[in-house]
């Protein structure tokens, strides 16, 4: 949160108060932001590590959009929800959280398809590596 003040001597002490409106939907994004940094930290880990040798799913498959990868998802999530934070309403930005929940799960289960279809034996670590990676994150 960013609040920006008048400019005001920094020799007297400031009190600011702020106060939230009581709604469903600021509840649940202040709720579900446990463990998100983790998360995306680690979906940004899991999706670098798997870019080194062009594996991360949606990416070097000419698929269309690669940002549909729920692994891709999760790792831009972050920018993703400091864009809502200054310009969505309060729904928006909680909807938008919330997803990121749903994106973090299918992450976990589209990695670990990666893994199991990974034939190379010099590719099935890594694969394994960055599921083991994504699925840290949530304990």
């Amino acid at each position: 949160m960013v609040i920006d003040l008048p400019q005001s001597s920094t020799a007297a002490p400031v009190t600011v108060s702020v106060t939230f409106a009581s709604n469903q939907a600021m509840t649940t994004a202040t709720t579900a932001t446990g463990g998100l940094k983790g998360i995306i930290a680690a979906a940004r880990r899991a999706k670098a590590n798997l870019n080194e040798r062009r594996m991360a799913p949606g990416e070097h498959s000419g698929h269309p959009d690669p940002l549909s990868s729920p692994l891709a998802k999760v790792a831009v999530a972050g920018e993703h929800l400091s864009y809502l934070a200054g310009h969505a309403d309060a729904a928006s930005f909680a909807a938008a959280l919330g997803n990121v929940s749903l994106h973090y799960t299918a992450a976990v289960q589209e990695l670990k398809a990666l893994a199991a279809q990974v034939s190379s034996a010099a590719d099935k670590p890594r694969a394994l590596y960055s599921v083991a990676l994504l699925e840290s994150a949530s304990k």
